[in-house]
């Protein structure tokens, strides 16, 4: 288990010292994890003063938000893109996933939400736009997020990622993370469901709960692939869906990477 940078916050962490092909990540400039609502003043400080975070990128639903906004301090640009939409057609929050709990396959569910989300227009829209923030360099750190930091964000971070040059083993690495810093959190609602729901095989209960809670391979791998086959290359991607230019890759870049 590995604990988050910030206590109250589920899967606090950074990129401070990756190194890929091109270059080794600037201290204090990438941060990502779970939403920002729960911030003691202490927390404040260290996250805004300290880390010097002054972008969030906040890609959960309208929802999500309404139950739990992000706490930030004037100066702090604020940017909600919202992966999901609000139709109510998929969740990508591992507590409303839980409702569904013995009710589908939650393994295939998930492979299912990282298939969309490089196919599918709002998430496409969302990640467009996240890329339109990132272009816009406060000379600060910017952290983006969900609800839990596993699956939009991980999305997020595997193209954020790739295109500084990473390769696929670190950003795979990276991804798996989730599992480590939210073991304590997973390990909870193991033990409240099976308390829950005594009938329902043990076994079932905690592959749900990996599933849905955690993160395994497959899932980006899924994504990963729906992307090569839809548009052929991470650079058609690149160009077509996140609409990015190659000064716009290189500003990225430069933003960044030492």
């Amino acid at each position: 288990m590995k604990q988050s940078l910030i206590k109250s916050v589920t899967n606090f962490r950074s990129y401070d010292g990756y190194q890929t092909r091109l270059g080794r990540i600037k201290d204090h400039t990438i941060f990502r994890g779970g939403d920002l609502s729960t911030l003691d003043d202490e927390e404040m400080i260290r996250v805004y003063d300290e880390f010097g975070i002054s972008q969030i990128i906040d890609l959960r639903t309208t929802s999500e938000i309404s139950q739990a906004q992000d706490k930030y301090v004037d100066g702090v640009r604020y940017q909600h893109f919202n992966v999901m939409g609000d139709a109510g057609e998929a969740t990508a929050n591992p507590s409303e996933l839980l409702d569904e709990l013995f009710q589908r396959d939650s393994f295939e569910a998930m492979k299912q939400l990282y298939r969309m989300f490089p196919t599918h227009s709002m998430p496409q829209n969302a990640y467009y736009n996240f890329f339109q923030e990132v272009l816009k360099d406060t000379g600060k750190g910017i952290y983006f997020h969900c609800a839990a930091g596993k699956d939009r964000t991980g999305y997020g971070g595997y193209l954020l990622l790739k295109l500084l040059g990473a390769e696929d083993e670190m950003i795979m690495d990276d991804y798996l993370l989730s599992n480590r810093y939210r073991a304590q959190e997973m390990e909870y609602e193991l033990q409240k469901q099976l308390q829950l729901h005594p009938s329902v095989d043990p076994e079932q209960i905690r592959a749900d709960i990996e599933n849905t809670f955690g993160v395994k391979s497959i899932f980006l791998e899924n994504s990963h692939e729906a992307l090569l086959n839809e548009y052929g290359s991470f650079d058609a991607y690149v160009s077509s869906v996140l609409k990015l230019s190659d000064k716009d890759v290189e500003s990225i870049r430069s933003r960044f990477l030492y």
